[in-house]
């Protein structure tokens, strides 16, 4: 027994030395990643006259630096800012998430246009009204559009958006695969002209050039009395993603902006 116990204190000593070598070493390497990716960033990001207003300093994961990056842009006159971020889930599994917003167009008070590339659990026929069944389907629906408008936009967006009254959707042969729910149909239909559907599902169903193409295809966007939102459930690996992203919303809100200046301008 002693014999055992007089061994075993130095083997474990040389154990945790190793194990703190080996750690230090990690860091080390893990520092060098960020410092690179850091450098890359900055340096992309000017050259495609982006702002970086703050980069993510993480651990580092297959070579991605996990935290939040802050990006700031004018594309067309429309000034944006887009939040990616990397963080860990459950059984260490990676989830990113990139959000661009812009306040340079507004809907009315209490009017939103939705547009979400969903999965089959939310995909329904037109929205029908009175009677019991029909009351407890919508509410329903409500709540799991809850749960997809808390995802993609944020719980603060849960009371706009909603069947509710006066909610109706709209179909479109080109937008098929999307679900597009408004309480202002009369603006979102001349928004949803044929050019801009195919323009978003050109947009959709092509290759842009993202690392993660199909998560970024899933994206949701909303119109909403503060501004502009384009979501999805993919972190932008660099400033030229950012750039493809930002490009594509600033598109959007560039004509919904003419739209909504040729209204007020009538009133």
């Amino acid at each position: 027994m002693d014999f055992i116990i007089s061994n075993f204190i130095p083997i474990a000593v040389v154990v945790v030395i190793a194990f703190i070598l080996i750690r230090r070493s990690q860091q080390k390497k893990d520092n060098v990643i960020r410092q690179d990716v850091q450098q890359k960033t900055e340096a992309e990001a000017k050259a495609l006259g982006i702002q970086v207003n703050q980069q993510a300093d993480g651990s580092v994961r297959g070579g991605e630096v996990m935290g939040t990056n802050d990006f700031q842009g004018n594309t067309g006159g429309i000034d944006w800012t887009l939040r990616s971020s990397l963080s860990t889930g459950q059984k260490g599994r990676k989830i990113g998430k990139s959000m661009w917003r812009t306040s340079a167009v507004k809907w009315p008070t209490g009017k939103f246009l939705l547009l979400i590339s969903t999965p089959a659990d939310m995909k329904s026929g037109k929205i029908e009204r009175g009677g019991f069944m029909n009351t407890l389907i919508n509410k329903a629906a409500d709540m799991l559009l809850d749960v997809y408008v808390g995802v993609y936009f944020g719980s603060e967006y849960k009371d706009l958006v909603n069947i509710g009254e006066d909610g109706v959707k709209i179909e479109r042969e080109t937008l098929r695969d999307f679900t597009i729910l408004t309480n202002h149909p009369e603006l979102a239909e001349r928004f949803l002209d044929e050019p801009t559907a195919t323009v978003i599902s050109g947009w959709k169903q092509s290759s842009q050039g993202f690392s993660k193409e199909q998560q970024v295809d899933q994206f949701g966007l909303l119109f909403a009395p503060d501004g502009v939102i384009l979501t999805c459930q993919a972190n932008m690996t660099s400033p030229a993603e950012v750039k493809l992203l930002s490009d594509f919303g600033a598109v959007l809100a560039t004509k919904m902006k003419g739209l909504v200046d040729q209204k007020e301008a009538v009133s």
